[in-house]
């Protein structure tokens, strides 16, 4: 609900008052549906403010990393960029200066980062790029995040069972070779 006031023009010693109102009612709903949609799904989001410097996130992306209570007086954009594994820091940091410098309008990556437990998780990042100024620099650029470490770990283990597979194929290729040569020999 919204209030305006104004003098009378009919009466100066009097005031018209105004109100203006707007049902929120289904604008609340979809607010809390989504919630309930990002925090189900673990999916961190933010937005950047190109003109402020400032990020906002809602609450699940610090929940990702396990960001800890001492972490709230650390900027979010200060804390993030702590949390980057060493490797993935030159590669993620050349991206979005990409990204800043217009090469690029979106990106779509993943990285680790240090959890509050001390081990490593798997982030997928995408970020958008919603709004540029005249001279191309981003004003308002979005991003989500969600966790891939179970799938990442998956991977790896496929990984390894195709390595100790083709090894396996190898050895009893090469314990066949003999029996294989006598074959020929005696064709």
């Amino acid at each position: 609900m919204s209030y305006r006031t104004q003098r009378d023009p009919m009466h100066p010693d009097r005031h018209v008052y105004f109100a203006f109102g707007v049902d929120v009612t289904e604008a609340r709903r979809n607010e809390r549906r989504l919630d309930t949609v990002l925090g189900g799904t673990r999916t961190g989001i933010w937005e950047w403010n190109g003109r402020t410097g400032r990020l906002w996130v809602n609450p699940q992306f610090p929940a990702l990393v396990g960001a800890r209570p001492e972490d709230a007086d650390t900027p979010m954009i200060d804390m993030v960029r702590g949390w980057v594994h060493p490797e993935d820091r030159p590669g993620r940091k050349a991206r979005f200066r990409d990204l800043v410098e217009g090469r690029l309008d979106g990106l779509d990556a993943e990285f680790r980062v240090r959890h509050a437990s001390g081990g490593w998780v798997w982030l997928h990042e995408r970020v958008h790029v919603v709004a540029r100024a005249p001279d191309g620099r981003p004003l308002t650029m979005t991003g989500m995040l969600q966790d891939v470490t179970t799938r990442k770990l998956q991977e790896r283990q496929l990984q390894e069972l195709n390595v100790a597979l083709e090894a396996r194929v190898a050895e009893r290729t090469a314990a066949q070779a003999p029996a294989h040569a006598r074959a020929a020999r005696a064709r």
